[in-house]
């Protein structure tokens, strides 16, 4: 699957789309939804981010998301929930495969604040995530972005800091595969 992931991507970086070519400089706005499930429904996470940012390059854009994660986990057998709210600066680059389609890798800072079972907490990391995106018209993308890797830095208010390293499809601070629509101007 990697080696497919990785022949997926050298495919694209070799076919320019002649849209890319009228990005640089335009603005957009996009919100992305999450949701995830583990252990057969015994914990749920879901996310909700809006975003805005410019194309600072023909297939490159930086932005900022500013939104709010939650969720649940009743593996204890007492259900426990969580919240946060999260600013994450990200960087973005495409890459053309056909007419309206693209692939794009994102890395991203997300920092956060929250609370887990009336405990508050901050949390800081770096996160590497890949994408599709589909142009349905010239202004109007949907998106599939998926977590690759991250690691943060959680610190409990009074306590010590942890921090954690992940890798794989549902890795990250806004673990999961999250969907989204973007409007570019």
């Amino acid at each position: 699957m990697k080696r497919f992931f990785l022949a997926v991507l050298a495919l694209a970086a070799l076919t320019a789309n002649a849209q890319e070519e009228g990005l640089k400089g335009k603005w957009f706005v996009m919100g992305q939804a999450g949701f995830g499930t583990e252990k057969d429904g015994d914990i749920n996470n879901y996310s909700i981010l809006p975003a805005v940012g410019t194309f600072v390059a023909p297939t490159t854009a930086v932005g900022l998301a500013v939104g709010y994660v939650g969720g649940s986990d009743k593996t204890s057998g007492t259900k426990i929930e969580s919240s946060q709210f999260v600013i994450q600066p990200l960087a973005r680059k495409y890459w053309g495969v056909a007419d309206n389609f693209f692939l794009f890798g994102q890395a991203s800072v997300p920092i956060a604040f929250g609370e887990i079972a009336d405990a508050k907490y901050s949390t800081y990391g770096v996160q590497v995530a890949a994408g599709i995106d589909y142009f349905l018209s010239s202004n109007w993308s949907i998106e599939a972005q998926f977590g690759v890797a991250d690691w943060n830095s959680v610190k409990p208010d009074g306590g010590k800091s942890t921090n954690d390293f992940n890798i794989g499809v549902n890795s990250g601070l806004l673990g999961g595969v999250k969907f989204g629509i973007k409007y570019v101007f």
